[in-house]
């Protein structure tokens, strides 16, 4: 499906698994530049390379944590200056454990939330 995106620029919070990542591939796949976020270095490259296999976009990272504000603009400005321009911004962050919900305590619940 051509959903016009070619050339487009997006950024992905938290793009280096699940939902986010699903996205970016989707949008790599579409033609857009794809920048994504996520806390391990290691991690992120991994799916960096993924993502750029997914093309014909491109893809790119930034190491950081998406409950921290001033790097999140920092990002999201950076992105847009390189690129000239950020068409998309997709928010995203890390859910709850995976697992039965009364397994977890209220405070993993708490730190969800303050990812999404």
């Amino acid at each position: 499906m051509d959903l016009g995106l070619t050339g487009a620029v997006a950024v992905v919070a938290a793009g280096t698994a699940g939902i986010g990542f699903a996205t970016a591939r989707h949008l790599v796949a579409e033609g857009a530049v794809v920048s994504v976020c996520g806390r391990d270095p290691d991690r992120l490259d991994r799916a960096v390379a993924a993502l750029t296999s997914a093309g014909p976009g491109r893809a790119e990272g930034r190491a950081l944590d998406v409950r921290d504000t001033a790097a999140v603009i920092a990002w999201v400005d950076d992105v847009a200056a390189r690129h000239g321009a950020l068409h998309l911004a997709v928010t995203n962050g890390g859910g709850p454990p995976s697992g039965a919900t009364a397994a977890f305590a209220l405070d993993d619940f708490r730190a969800a939330a303050e990812t999404s």
